[in-house]
């Protein structure tokens, strides 16, 4: 049995139930390096830190920037490790041992089954420089922000932005989305709508939550903006409102 890094009987009281690494699958690319992405699921209701070692460890070099604080659910692209060729990359295991039992990622990670799909291989590459990315540790990328309003894309991810109808003195549902790896691990992942442009005030009620609701003051159209960055890298995504 593995020991628990806190007072296990207390530990299992508040988070006792199981964290399983995942492995999402696989990306040749040109230069004959392998990009491979991880993923975890966590059955607690709680965050758990769990810091590098042996309940949390790759395989060579037990510490390649992977999580070290789980949070609820099932959370995906959390480590993205671009490895330098697949001699290497068929090494790589993920393993991940809570509360006891270990779990390890797939003991056959270049099987052709795992080859990403087209969906997987486009959030992949989003914001990937092969050239200057690090090689074996996970990269950390710029959050990924959009809406779940359907072709709101914004900034970086490169999509037209959706135009919105909305009344003066009403309150205008924006559901927006922010996900990111928690990297890099000291930093902080910060989210912000604010008004770029427009003929009056937008009032939002939680600026500082994706999912909010804005009130704006007069006619007219109001172009928005959601933030986000990590501390370290940033994204937004722009929303444009017609007010009557």
């Amino acid at each position: 049995m593995l020991a628990v890094p806190f007072a296990a009987s207390a530990q299992r009281g508040a988070f006792g139930q199981p964290i399983y690494p995942g492995y999402q699958g696989f990306l040749d690319n040109p230069d004959g390096s392998v990009t491979m992405v991880f993923q975890y699921f966590s059955h607690g209701r709680d965050p758990v830190e769990l810091p590098i070692g042996p309940q949390n460890r790759f395989t060579g070099v037990e510490d390649r920037n992977q999580p070290t604080t789980f949070q609820p659910g099932n959370h995906e692209f959390v480590c993205l490790i671009v490895m330098e060729n697949r001699k290497a990359a068929q090494e790589l295991r993920w393993t991940v041992a809570f509360p006891e039992a270990e779990s390890v990622t797939s003991l056959d990670p270049l099987n052709k089954e795992y080859m990403l799909t087209e969906r997987s291989r486009t959030q992949a590459n989003r914001e990937l420089d092969l050239e200057s990315a690090l090689r074996g540790v996970c990269v950390n990328k710029p959050p990924r922000v959009l809406s779940k309003r359907r072709r709101f894309f914004g900034g970086s991810n490169g999509d037209e932005n959706q135009n919105v109808e909305a009344k003066v003195d009403e309150e205008l549902e924006l559901r927006g989305s922010v996900t990111d790896e928690a990297l890099p691990r000291d930093g902080k992942l910060v989210v912000n709508w604010r008004l770029v442009d427009g003929p009056g005030t937008a009032d939002f009620v939680n600026p500082n939550e994706a999912q909010t609701a804005v009130v704006f003051s007069v006619v007219g159209t109001y172009e928005l903006e959601l933030h986000a960055t990590d501390g370290e890298l940033e994204s937004v995504a722009g929303l444009s409102v017609t007010v009557d």
